[in-house]
C-alpha cells in the first residue's frame, strides 16, 4: 500500500511536472520595451485634434477621422467613414444640447416622437459626396490617415427644415439658440 502512495505521488508530479511551463530563453535578461510616444512627439496634421468628432467654423460643420492599415485606399475610405460618423455624432449632441435648452419653455421639445424624428433626421443627411481633407502617413510598412470632411450649415439646415417640418415652431426655437446660430457663424 505504501508503494501504491509513494507510486502515487510520483505519478500526480511527473504529470505537474510536464504540464509546468518552461521557462524561456533569456529569461532575467533586461527586455527592450517600445519608446512610447508622448503628445507633443506624434504627429498630427495642423487641422486635426485627437478626440474631436466635429465642429463648426466659417459656415461649415467638419467631421474628424483616422485609421491605420496597410493598403491606402482601404485606410483612407475607414478614416472617411470614421469622419462621417463622427461628424453625425457631433451634430446629433449639438442637436440634443440645443433641444434641452428649450425644453423648460416648451415642453413639444420632450415629445418622444420629436425627438426620434430629430435623430433620424440627423441619421439620414447625406454625406456621401462632401469633400474631404486628408493627410497621410507611411511608417514601417504601416499607413495612417487623418481625415476631415465637411458640409455646408447651410445645406444641412435646409434638409433638417424639411425633415423637420411637423415641428416647425419646435425646430425654429432650436435654430434661433446660440448654440445652433453660432454653426452659421462665419
Amino acid at each position: 500500500m505504501r508503494n501504491l502512495a509513494v507510486f502515487g505521488c510520483i505519478f500526480i508530479g511527473g504529470i505537474l511536472y510536464g504540464c509546468a511551463t518552461p521557462e524561456p530563453s533569456g529569461a532575467g535578461e533586461p527586455v527592450d520595451e517600445p519608446e512610447e510616444i508622448s503628445a507633443e512627439e506624434e504627429h498630427y496634421p495642423s487641422w486635426y485634434t485627437p478626440g474631436k468628432l466635429g465642429e463648426a467654423s466659417g459656415g461649415d460643420l467638419y467631421g474628424f477621422g483616422t485609421a491605420l492599415g496597410t493598403e491606402t485606399g482601404w485606410t483612407i475610405e475607414n478614416a472617411a467613414r470614421q469622419a462621417k460618423v463622427n461628424l453625425r455624432s457631433w451634430m446629433d449632441e449639438q442637436l440634443e444640447e440645443a433641444r434641452s435648452r428649450i425644453v423648460e419653455s416648451d415642453e413639444r421639445a420632450a415629445d418622444r416622437e420629436f425627438i426620434i424624428d430629430l435623430r433620424n433626421s440627423v441619421v439620414g443627411l447625406e454625406l456621401t459626396e462632401t469633400p474631404q481633407q486628408q493627410e497621410i502617413i507611411e511608417e514601417n510598412g504601416s499607413i495612417r490617415v487623418w481625415v476631415r470632411i465637411h458640409v455646408s450649415v447651410s445645406e444641412v439646415l435646409e434638409v433638417l427644415d424639411r425633415q423637420l417640418e411637423p415641428y416647425d415652431e419646435i425646430w425654429n426655437k432650436m435654430k434661433d439658440s446660440g448654440l445652433l446660430r453660432s454653426w452659421e457663424t462665419p
